[in-house]
């Protein structure tokens, strides 16, 4: 036995193990991940449906038995916590959600920060994950920027080691374990800046103080490029083109990927997909929208062999902005878009990433009927194009897991008569 773990910690973990094991073998995990590939690869499927940012403070609250995590380890406890969720949607709400029969370890790699303190000041009621951010200005001029740096990259083999040795103890005989890189990387230039600019200075400062928004940009991008070039010469990188989130939607299943040349010991970008979003530009101009952004992300998203974009900024009235990005296969369409448009714009050339709103399962009552006739309009907009329904950003439930059960149903119930 591992010095690292107690008798009863293995035997816990070892039965979340066997349970994910079990469940894999029950689920129609193939036939849901062939869906997830014909979506991607812009076949002919049916809508699916993937659930993601559940109000977990509350759910633990509800359902303690089935999401207490018990190990001490903060490795483990990681370990723990991802298999117990896997389950508990499993359990309740299994969408298109596919269940792996693999465990993951992750590598220990831990991505520096750009240099420049964050001044924040949160907000957020007792027993609650989601809070209001409010931002105090830490860059305020072209010496500001200058000590923007490049993210570092710490890579710990032999943490990396003391993982896949405890994984393996764990899971012998049970599950295989599959030493992981990094997969995914969120690249929003905005998110990060505006934590250093703050929000209603940096829509300001488009206009008034143009120069040093182009500056800091620039100099964020060139910072995360020369780390992407990092990781891929450590060999750290990951394909992620099966059972992995991409970007703000769903699983990134698909044949167009890894591409040609590669080989498993060196993975590239173009091995990758990769995703991109300036969601706090949803009220600038498209104009805009291209000049502060897009032409700071495209040499990030150009790396890469198939791009998803979008998060909640509409795209709509802009489509021509995404589709200047090579090998763009998947957009966001956020609550706020105009769905008709989205589907002449997007059917038959990318997939829409539908995110229906999260509001009705925050409101005093919890009214399906509404709920169904929203998602039935989003899906008659976007009638002949390949979509995905993400559910995302459930801030709360109001203290009732059944409302987000019964949301699932509805929604695979609904999905079922679109589409093949």
């Amino acid at each position: 036995m591992a010095k690292d773990m107690s008798t009863s910690e293995i035997g816990l973990l070892r039965d979340l193990v066997v349970q994910t094991h079990d469940a894999a073998e029950e689920s129609s995990s193939t036939d849901c991940a062939d869906r997830w590939t014909r979506l991607n690869d812009l076949e002919p499927t049916r809508p699916t449906v993937w659930v993601n940012e559940e109000p977990w403070a509350e759910l633990r609250v509800e359902f303690a038995d089935e999401l207490l995590v018990r190990t001490t380890d903060p490795f483990l406890r990681s370990v723990e916590w991802n298999l117990r969720v896997q389950l508990f949607r499993w359990r309740h709400y299994r969408a298109d959600m596919v269940v792996q029969d693999v465990l993951p370890c992750p590598a220990a790699v831990q991505l520096g920060d750009i240099g420049v303190a964050v001044d924040e000041a949160l907000v957020r009621k007792e027993g609650q994950e989601v809070g209001s951010h409010g931002y105090r200005r830490t860059i305020r001029s072209i010496e500001d920027v200058e000590r923007i740096q490049t993210p570092d990259v710490h890579f710990d083999p032999d943490e990396t080691e003391r993982r896949f040795r405890l994984l393996s103890e764990i899971a012998a005989g049970a599950m295989d374990v599959e030493a992981r890189g990094i997969s995914n990387q969120w690249f929003a230039l905005w998110d990060r800046l505006i934590q250093n600019l703050g929000v209603e200075e940096a829509m300001i400062d488009l206009i008034e103080h143009a120069d040093l928004v182009h500056a800091a940009v620039a100099r964020m991008r060139d910072g995360w490029l020369k780390r992407l070039r990092q990781l891929e010469s450590m060999g750290l990188l990951a394909t992620n083109h099966a059972n992995e989130r991409v970007g703000s939607g769903g699983y990134a299943y698909s044949k167009d990927l890894p591409a040609p040349g590669f080989t498993p010991d060196r993975v590239r970008p173009r091995d990758q997909w990769g995703c991109g979003n300036a969601q706090i530009f949803a009220g600038v101009s498209p104009a805009m929208h291209e000049e502060f952004s897009l032409q700071y992300e495209r040499p990030w998203l150009e790396q890469f062999g198939l791009v998803y974009y979008g998060c909640c900024e509409q795209l709509h009235d802009r489509m021509h902005i995404p589709e200047s990005i090579p090998r763009l296969r998947k957009v966001s369409a956020s609550p706020w878009s105009d769905k008709a448009r989205m589907r002449e714009l997007c059917r038959g050339r990318y997939v829409v990433s539908l995110k229906p709103s999260p509001a009705p399962l925050a409101e005093d009552s919890f009214d399906i009927e509404h709920a169904e006739a929203a998602l039935r309009s989003d899906l008659d907009a976007l009638a002949g194009t390949n979509v995905e329904v993400i559910l995302k950003d459930v801030s709360t439930l109001r203290g009732s897991g059944d409302r987000l059960f019964d949301w699932v149903a509805m929604a695979m119930r609904v999905v079922r008569e679109y589409g093949i």
